[in-house]
């Protein structure tokens, strides 16, 4: 906190990183909100049917790890994980906030949010937290009922 100002931050969170994401990078994903009211669960909190919101495009980094196939007795399924990084100050920007449950679309494929981890910190600082890192891991289609 001695050598790092809210000017430097800033600076940094405003200039570099959105400007780096947002027209650099210029990756996006979308990400579909869990709607919890409609989304009826038992005592447990599980569900069979969940519901989300339209989803939103919004700009992030991406880390896909290699697919690991796997087979038993006749059926055949594919798993894969995924890191997605998103700005916080984009994300507040956009009013979303991604949370355990959420799907992120990316390159043609679903993945639910299992993890969302908010310590990326800037120097140290918990006041200069900047990134929302999600770890994700693909989910099937079909069991999905997005709105699209």
């Amino acid at each position: 906190m001695r050598f790092n100002t809210e000017r430097d931050y800033s600076t940094i969170t405003m200039l570099f990183n959105k400007e780096l994401i947002n027209t650099v990078i210029d990756n996006n994903v979308i990400l579909y909100k869990l709607h919890q009211q409609l989304s009826k669960t038992n005592s447990y909190g599980e569900t069979t049917k969940k519901i989300w919101y339209t989803g939103e495009v919004i700009p992030a980094l991406v880390n896909r790890q290699v697919t690991n196939p796997t087979s038993d007795l006749m059926t055949y399924n594919v798993d894969q994980q995924m890191e997605v990084a998103f700005l916080r100050e984009e994300c507040r920007d956009r009013n979303v906030y991604p949370e355990n449950g959420d799907i992120i679309e990316y390159g043609n494929a679903l993945y639910e949010v299992h993890n969302v981890n908010e310590n990326q910190f800037y120097a140290g600082v918990a006041n200069y937290n900047h990134t929302i890192l999600c770890s994700t891991h693909l989910t099937n289609k079909n069991n999905l009922q997005l709105e699209r």
